[in-house]
């Protein structure tokens, strides 16, 4: 007896261990090493300074260059402020302004003036009420000075720019159409320089932020390094084995109830193809992971710093997987509202895609309805996917792509002889859950409620019993579960990112 009790003790500690932690820590690859960070030229890095602030007083005292550097700092740090971004164009306005009557060739105030002009698009777009007449102010000198040039540095802003128009006119198919045509289109560049300083270029940010708006993905390229994405797949690698072979291949493929194809720890998203959660230790919760300093920036942009990281998962497709059906991850928050169908909301997370292989036309890319994440009514994008352009999105190892969690898509077959491998991150509005894609663990008074309506409305607080459960049968048998929680003294409404 004394054995069965020790032994019943040791499973609820494993049980319990794998609850709190996500999986059982023990690991002892070395793909389990935590990952160097690296080093970045940009000086200001303390999170908790108000860079903006700081800066305001330099710019007071005519120190344009140095308030610019702190605004930049402030601007990686909350780069969804409009109010810091008007303040970028205004600082670059004033050191074009200034630089233009020692500047004979007119280069570098050429080049001072698009940044500011690029500045004040993104605080006009993150709805700063000054942002607009500063802009205005800015073109008006620019087009005094350079009455034969270009506002941006190609094509590609003229029609960025364009494309806007469209939106505040609400004409939001033809925006598409005119942007989103391609793979090219889709796709930004992180330069080396971007990544020595650690701070992406506002150009940069501003394409992001419209490619994003309009499109609903953007292609990042050249995020992470060979070294981290070798670590991940390794790591990967192992975990989807493990899974792989604890199922019966026979029997899974034959089973005709879906629901029984997903726990709360892996599913089958379609033909060959299989999503698996990660566990909470490294490589996967590495910082240059899941808190990349570049990414972050475009991720907090296009959200805000108050995120958390809903699905953390890896999908892979098998050899010889087909094509996906079209879906999106998640709904709109809301089909139907009193002001109309068309109101478009900000998204209420993001997903990024980190390639563990180059995705190409035979290893499977996703492929996307593009502007498909606005609402234009029930049921439009089911009736009228072919009213804008799907791109199939390749990408190499080291880029990501970033999607909005709304966007129909699928991910496409795999032709290859081995496995598709992809990192699946989503990054949320801290009040946002997915309850869609995995079940939870339920207590088996669940499975007694008399009706699905009953069960569906009790799902999370049965979620939150079974875990009391746990805790209480672990202690009967004396496991420590205050050992096991967090110690950690914090007020979850004042964490931010």
């Amino acid at each position: 007896n004394k054995m069965a009790a020790r032994a019943a003790q040791y499973f609820l500690l494993l049980i319990l261990s794998s609850l709190v932690m996500g999986s059982t820590d023990t690991c002892t690859s070395s793909t389990c090493l935590e990952l160097e960070q690296p080093i970045y030229d940009f000086p200001h890095q303390d999170p908790s300074a108000d860079y903006n602030k700081l800066g305001i007083t330099e710019a007071s005292k005519g120190d344009y260059a140095k308030a610019l550097d702190l605004f930049l700092a402030a601007a990686h740090f909350s780069p969804f402020r409009g109010d810091i971004w008007a303040n970028i164009g205004l600082t670059l306005h004033n050191l074009a302004s200034a630089l233009s009557e020692t500047d004979p060739q007119k280069t570098k105030t050429l080049g001072l003036l698009r940044e500011a002009v690029a500045a004040y698009d993104l605080g006009v777009f993150l709805a700063n009420e000054k942002a607009a007449q500063m802009r205005t102010n800015c073109e008006n000198f620019f087009r005094n000075l350079f009455p034969d040039k270009k506002m941006g540095r190609s094509k590609r802003f003229d029609v960025e720019r364009q494309a806007m128009t469209l939106v505040g006119e609400g004409r939001h198919l033809d925006a598409v159409n005119l942007l989103c045509g391609s793979e090219k289109a889709l796709r930004v560049t992180i330069d080396e320089s971007d990544h020595r300083r650690g701070l992406l270029g506002i150009d940069t940010m501003r394409r992001i932020w419209v490619l994003f708006r309009v499109c609903g993905v953007v292609a990042l390229k050249s995020i992470y390094s060979p070294s981290v994405i070798d670590s991940l797949k390794t790591a990967q690698g192992e975990l989807f084995e493990d899974f792989y072979s604890s199922i019966d291949q026979e029997e899974y493929s034959k089973s005709k109830n879906e629901a029984g194809r997903e726990t709360d720890t892996a599913a089958d998203r379609g033909d060959k193809r299989f999503e698996v959660k990660f566990p909470m230790r490294v490589p996967f919760t590495s910082r240059v992971v899941v808190a990349n300093r570049l990414l972050l920036s475009a991720v907090k942009m296009l959200l805000n710093d108050h995120i958390e990281i809903d699905t953390f998962s890896s999908v892979t497709s098998l050899p010889g997987a087909m094509n996906q059906d079209w879906h999106a991850d998640v709904g709109f928050l809301f089909t139907r509202t009193m002001i109309g169908e068309s109101m478009h909301l900000p998204p209420q997370g993001l997903v990024t895609v980190i390639p563990l292989v180059n995705l190409d036309n035979v290893t499977g890319p996703t492929e996307f309805v593009t502007g498909s994440h606005v609402n234009l009514g029930i049921d439009y994008w089911h009736e009228n996917a072919d009213k804008t352009p799907h791109i199939k999105l390749s990408a190499s190892t080291g880029s990501v792509i970033l999607f909005d969690l709304r966007i129909r898509h699928r991910g496409t077959a795999n032709a290859s002889p081995e496995r598709r491998p992809i990192v699946y991150m989503s990054y949320v509005h801290e009040w946002y859950y997915d309850k869609v894609n995995f079940k939870e663990r339920q207590t088996k008074a669940f499975d007694n409620l008399p009706t699905d309506g009953l069960r569906k409305l009790l799902v999370r607080q049965d979620a939150l019993s079974y875990t009391r459960t746990l805790e209480s049968e672990a202690s009967a048998y004396g496991v420590e579960v205050e050992d096991l929680k967090s110690k950690a003294v914090y007020k979850k409404a004042f964490m931010k990112v």
